[in-house]
C-alpha cells in the first residue's frame, strides 16, 4: 500500500510539473484529480460478506487519481484514471486519441469475490488440487471404525464418528475461501472518422483462489473442499466498419481460449486408508458398510476454444424505413482426456477387469464440438402518417456435433461398481423467434402498440422434441401535460409435443422449462414533474406463470414488483431524493416422495409453497455552499421468505419420519436477510483546487437462514468448511485530501 501511495504521488507530481517543461502548443499533462487519505475500519466479526465484492481495509488509501494530457487544438488527448490504487478492487485505465487517425484504450480491473472466512479444513493441500489426510491419522480412523463395526454395526453412528474427528478438527487449519479476478482489456481503433475503420481488441482474465466444492464418497461421507481456481481466459477480436451513406456494415473475426491450470481435483477419504468395496459402500461409514475408496477425484472445467466470424449492419431507406441485421457463427471445441471410472483399486467390472484401467473407457478423450449459428433481422417502417410496422426475426442453432458416448456401467461414489449402462448424449437445440408490431399514433405524444410474438424451439435428447410459445402484447405510451405514462399487458402460452415420461420420476412430473404453461404480465409506470424542482415516479410490474398440465413439478410462479421515486431540488447545489421498491414472489410446487422406484400412492404426495418478500428503501440529501459540501445517504434492504410444506399423514415425508406421524417440517427462515447502510461525507475547501474531506459509513448485516443455521465443522455425513459469511456490524471512517485542476 505504501508503494502504491508513493507511485501515485510521484505520478501526480510529474503530471503537475510537466507543463513547465513543455513549449507552448505542445502536448501537456495536468493533474485533474487526486484523492489521498487514510481509512479506519472497525468490524465486529470476520464475516466474508463485508468485503464480498470489494476491499475496504485499514491504512493509507488512494481512491482516485486522474491525469489528463492534451495539446492546444485537442488533436491529441489522453486520460489516465486510477481507482483504489493498490487494493484488490483496483481499476487502472488509460485512453489516448489522435483525432481522425486512431485511438487506444487500456483497462485493468481487479474484482474480488470472497465466499467465506475462517473455514475449517481437515485435509491439507500438498499441491494444487491434491488434498491429503496424514497417513497416521487416516490409518488410525479406519482402524477405530473397523473395530467398532466388528463389535456393533449400529455403533458406527454420528456420535461415534464425531468423537473420532473432533480432536483433529480442533487443531485443523483455518483458511479464507475466495477468488480474485484480474481482467485486462486493450483496444486500438484506426480510421474512426473516415468511411472505413477497423480495430483490434484483446482481453485477458486470470482467476485465482478457491471456492467451495462438494466432494463425496457416498451419502454418509461428504467432504467439502476449497476447489483451487487458477485459469486464464484470452479473447481477441479483429473487426472493421464500412460506412455506406445511409447505412453501415460491421464484420470481423473473434477467438477465445480457456485454459485451466488445475483441471483435476484429488482428495483423501478421511475414514479409509486402504481401498475396499461392497454393495453398500456408498453408504459408508455407517451401520450398512465401512468400505469404500481411500481416494476420490473429479474432473474440473476442461480447456476449450472458440472462434468464429460475425457481421451486422443497418440501413435506412428514405426517412421512414430501416433494416438492421446480424449474423454470426462460432465453433466451440474441447478434447479433454477422460478420467478413469475410479481410483479405488479394489473395484472390478463384471469381467474382472480393474475399474481404474483407462482401457475400460469407450474412448480416450471427450471429442466435443459445437457450432453455434445466430442470425437476426429487424425491419421497421411508417405508413399512412399515423401508423408504424416493425418485424423482428431471430434464428439460433446450437448444433452439437459430438457423438454419444456409451458406458457399460459406472462407479458409485468411488465405492462400488454399478452394472447399469449410462450414455452421455450430446444436447442441442434450434430456436426461432418471430414478432410483429403495429403502432398507432393517437395524437401528439401518444402511441398505442399491438405486438404478436411466436417462439419455437426444437430440442435433441430432451423430454419434449418441440415447444411453441405465443405471446400477444398491448402497449401504451403517452405524455399528458407534465406526466408521462407507459403501460403494457401481455398474454401468452406454451404448447409442446408429446412429453417423454422419465421412468425415474413420478408419472405426470414435468420439468418447468419444458412443461406447457399459460402466463400473463402487466406493467405500468407514471412519471410526474409538477414543477422545475419536483420529480415523482411510481410503477408496478406483475408476471404469473401457471403450469396447468403438470401433475407434479412447478405449479405456479408469480412475482409482483412496486416501486416509487421522489426527488426535489432545494437549490442549485442542494437536493433531496428517496426511493422504495418491494418485490413479492409466490411459488407453488407439488410432487410425490419415492424410494428406489417411483411411488404410485397418493398418500406419498407432498406440496410446498414459497412466499418471498424483498424490500429496498433509500434516500439521500446533498447540501452545498462555496466552501462546504455535505452528502448524506442511507439505504435499507430486507428479504424474508418461508416454505410451507404439506404432506399426507400415513405417507412418506421429506423429513424421513415413519408412516403415521406428523406432516413435513416447514421452513420459516428461508434466507431472511436484513441490511442497513448509512453514510455521511463532508468536503471543505481549504483553498483553490484543494479540499479536505471526512467520511463515515455504518453498515449492519444480518442473516437468518436454514442453509447456514446450526452448522458445525462436522455434521451427520458431512465434513464442512463452515466458514464465516454471516452477521456483521461495521464502521468505516476516512479522512482525505482532494486536489482538482
Amino acid at each position: 500500500m505504501r508503494k502504491s501511495l508513493i507511485l501515485s504521488l510521484v505520478a501526480a507530481l510529474i503530471a503537475v510539473a510537466m507543463p513547465a517543461f513543455a513549449g507552448e502548443g505542445e502536448f501537456t499533462l495536468n493533474l485533474k484529480s487526486l484523492v489521498v487519505g487514510g481509512r479506519y475500519v472497525d468490524l465486529d466479526s470476520n464475516s466474508a460478506k463485508f468485503n464480498e465484492y470489494r476491499d475496504v481495509s485499514n491504512g493509507a488509501a488512494v481512491p482516485t487519481l486522474k491525469i489528463e494530457g492534451k495539446n492546444a487544438d485537442l488533436a491529441r488527448w489522453m486520460m489516465i484514471e486510477l481507482y483504489n490504487v493498490g487494493q484488490r478492487d483496483a481499476r487502472y485505465a488509460m485512453f489516448y486519441d489522435v483525432s481522425g487517425k486512431y485511438s487506444f484504450a487500456l483497462d485493468y480491473n481487479k474484482i474480488p469475490h470472497r465466499y467465506m472466512n475462517d473455514a475449517t479444513l481437515l485435509l491439507e493441500e500438498v499441491s494444487p488440487g491434491n488434498f491429503l489426510v496424514a497417513d497416521p491419522v487416516q490409518k488410525s480412523l479406519q482402524g477405530l471404525i473397523d473395530a467398532q463395526y466388528a463389535i456393533s454395526k449400529p455403533g458406527v453412528s454420528f456420535a461415534f464418528l464425531n468423537g473420532l474427528v473432533e480432536p483433529y478438527l480442533a487443531t485443523a487449519q483455518r483458511l479464507d475461501v475466495g477468488i480474485q479476478r484480474d481482467r485486462l482489456a486493450a483496444r486500438v481503433d484506426f480510421g474512426k472518422s473516415g468511411n472505413f475503420g477497423w480495430g483490434l481488441e484483446y482481453k485477458h482474465e486470470n482467476r485465482t483462489g478457491s471456492r467451495p466444492f462438494g466432494a463425496a464418497f457416498g451419502f454418509g461421507n461428504v467432504v467439502e473442499l476449497p476447489e483451487p481456481i487458477d485459469y486464464d481466459i484470452d479473447d481477441a477480436k479483429l473487426g472493421a466498419e464500412w460506412r455506406l451513406g445511409k447505412g453501415a456494415l460491421r464484420f470481423g473475426y473473434t477467438y477465445s481460449k480457456f485454459e485451466n491450470n488445475v483441471d483435476r481435483l484429488y482428495w483423501d477419504n478421511p475414514f479409509r486408508f486402504t481401498d475396499s468395496t461392497d454393495a453398500s459402500a456408498y453408504q459408508a461409514p455407517s451401520s450398512s458398510s465401512v468400505a469404500g475408496g481411500s481416494r476420490g477425484f473429479a474432473a474440473l472445467n476442461p480447456d476449450n476454444k472458440r472462434d468464429g466470424f460475425y457481421a451486422n449492419g443497418n440501413w435506412r431507406f428514405g426517412k421512414k424505413t430501416y433494416l438492421n441485421f446480424s449474423l454470426n457463427e462460432f465453433n466451440l471445441k474441447q478434447n479433454e482426456a477422460l478420467t478413469p471410472f475410479t481410483l479405488n483399486t479394489s473395484i472390478l467390472d463384471p469381467l474382472g477387469r480393474a475399474a481404474t484401467n483407462l482401457n475400460l473407457l469407450p474412448q480416450a478423450t471427450a471429442d466435443r464440438k459445437v457450432t453455434v449459428t445466430n442470425a437476426s433481422a429487424d425491419f421497421g417502417t411508417r405508413f399512412a402518417e399515423a401508423f408504424s410496422l416493425r418485424l423482428r426475426y431471430r434464428y439460433y442453432d446450437y448444433d452439437n456435433k459430438g457423438e454419444p458416448i456409451d458406458f457399460e456401467g459406472y462407479v458409485r461414489y468411488h465405492g462400488v461398481w454399478e452394472d447399469i449402462p449410462r450414455e452421455a448424449e450430446p444436447f442441442g437445440y434450434t430456436r426461432d423467434s418471430l414478432s410483429g408490431e403495429v403502432g398507432w399514433e393517437l395524437g401528439k405524444g401518444m402511441r398505442l402498440g399491438l405486438e404478436y410474438k411466436m417462439d419455437s424451439m426444437d430440442r435433441i435428447d430432451r423430454d419434449v422434441e418441440s415447444a411453441d410459445d405465443d405471446v400477444l402484447r398491448l402497449t401504451f405510451d403517452g405524455r399528458l401535460g407534465n406526466m408521462v405514462v407507459r403501460a403494457a399487458i401481455e398474454d401468452g402460452s406454451r404448447s409442446t409435443s408429446a412429453y417423454e415420461e422419465d421412468a425415474t420420476m413420478p408419472a405426470g412430473a414435468r420439468r418447468f422449462d419444458e412443461a406447457e404453461k399459460d402466463y400473463n404480465r402487466y406493467n405500468a409506470r407514471l412519471e410526474w414533474n409538477p414543477g422545475e424542482k419536483w420529480s415523482f415516479a411510481v410503477g408496478v410490474d406483475d408476471r404469473k406463470d401457471e403450469y396447468n398440465k403438470s401433475v407434479f413439478g412447478l405449479d405456479s410462479d408469480e412475482i409482483t414488483t412496486y416501486n416509487a421515486e421522489l426527488s426535489f431540488s432545494l437549490s442549485e447545489k442542494s437536493s433531496l431524493y428517496a426511493f422504495y421498491q418491494v418485490a413479492d414472489r409466490s411459488v407453488f410446487m407439488k410432487s410425490r416422495q419415492s424410494g428406489g422406484t417411483p411411488s404410485v400412492s397418493p398418500l406419498d404426495n407432498w406440496e410446498i409453497a414459497f412466499d418471498e418478500s424483498n424490500d429496498y428503501f433509500g434516500g439521500g440529501f446533498t447540501f452545498g455552499t462555496e466552501k462546504v459540501k455535505v452528502d448524506l445517504t442511507a439505504s435499507w434492504a430486507k428479504s424474508s421468505g418461508n416454505a410451507d410444506f404439506s404432506a399426507y399423514v400415513g405417507g412418506q415425508t421429506l423429513t424421513g419420519r415413519p408412516a403415521g406421524t406428523t406432516n413435513a417440517t416447514d421452513i420459516p427462515n428461508y434466507e431472511d436477510i436484513e441490511s442497513l447502510t448509512a453514510q455521511a461525507k463532508v468536503e471543505y475547501s481549504l483553498m483553490k483546487n484543494v479540499g479536505l474531506g471526512f467520511l463515515y459509513r455504518y453498515e449492519d448485516y444480518s442473516i437468518d437462514s436454514f442453509i447456514i443455521a446450526n452448522l458445525d465443522d462436522y455434521l451427520p455425513a458431512a465434513l464442512l468448511l463452515n466458514g464465516n459469511r454471516g452477521d456483521y456490524t461495521g464502521n468505516v471512517g476516512a479522512i482525505y485530501l482532494k486536489f482538482t485542476y
